[in-house]
């Protein structure tokens, strides 16, 4: 099955995340083709692009996250709704995401690739942030 979005608007943001940020797609892919085998359920996007001043407004409550640079602004974050998962499947889900640890340069705060949080009012949703390691020319690449 394919990955599915919340609205329209999110499907032309897909592509641009394609362009951006390949191996997060892959790792959507790979979530998909998970939660299908597992639980014959299919993951969807909530968002992707959101820039700083909607983050800020998001946040504005919460001062840790206030004013924070978000990875959804640099094409290195999505969300998906959690609400159709269990809370094992959850658990599940956000391990399955977080064996990217390793690869992942651009990590939440402590060090994962996902997690399960609410915003303003209360909706939870997953949310995953993953950007490649960069490959530098001295090492031949």
């Amino acid at each position: 099955m394919p990955i599915l979005f919340k609205d329209a608007a999110l499907r032309p943001q897909y592509s641009k995340l394609h362009h951006f940020n390949p191996k997060l797609c892959g790792i959507l892919h790979r979530l998909q083709d998970m939660v299908q085998s597992r639980y014959d359920k299919d993951i969807v996007i909530t968002q992707i692009e959101r820039g700083q001043d909607e983050n800020d407004r998001i946040y504005k409550n919460d001062k840790t996250n206030k004013h924070r640079k978000t990875a959804h602004g640099v094409w290195a974050a999505v969300d998906i709704r959690s609400s159709i998962f269990s809370n094992t499947e959850i658990s599940e889900v956000i391990a399955f995401l977080n064996s990217y640890n390793d690869t992942n340069s651009n990590p939440i705060k402590g060090g994962n690739t996902a997690l399960h949080h609410a915003v303003e009012g209360g909706v939870k949703h997953i949310h995953i942030q993953y950007a490649p390691r960069l490959k530098h020319k001295s090492a031949g690449v």
